[in-house]
């Protein structure tokens, strides 16, 4: 497994939530095409690929921008990027959620490990 990973989850909230694709219409198309198709996120995964021509491996790319792969090497919860959250466990980006989502009080920014934080460009620096 890669040291720094964004999960199949956080790929689908992510074509979901930030690129708009209405994941419902993807899950009724799904069913209309085999009523016996499963919608595990790998399976949307792939019926998004085929269907709509949205690859994973590039929302991928589109994701794991300087600051996110930054925070997640600081050891970061979460990450505001773009506007949005993204949700890091056990250095894998687990899902996105909008930045109205996340509640306000006093861990309302990412913790670093080791008082280190990205600054502009991605990079790590000291505080």
């Amino acid at each position: 497994m890669p040291a720094h990973t964004i999960s199949a989850h956080a790929v689908l909230r992510y074509i979901e939530r930030v690129m708009g694709v209405d994941l419902d219409e993807v899950r009724a198309a799904m069913k209309a095409a085999d009523p016996t198709a499963t919608f595990a996120d790998s399976a949307m995964l792939v019926y998004l690929e085929n269907e709509r021509k949205i690859v994973a491996a590039k929302v991928r790319d589109r994701m794991m921008t300087p600051l996110v792969l930054a925070a997640i090497r600081g050891g970061a919860t979460r990450v505001r990027a773009d506007g949005w959250w993204f949700i890091i466990e056990d250095r894998t980006v687990v899902t996105v959620v909008p930045k109205s989502t996340m509640r306000s009080g006093k861990r309302s920014k990412p913790r670093y490990q080791h008082g280190r934080r990205p600054d502009h460009d991605g990079r790590l620096q000291e505080d």
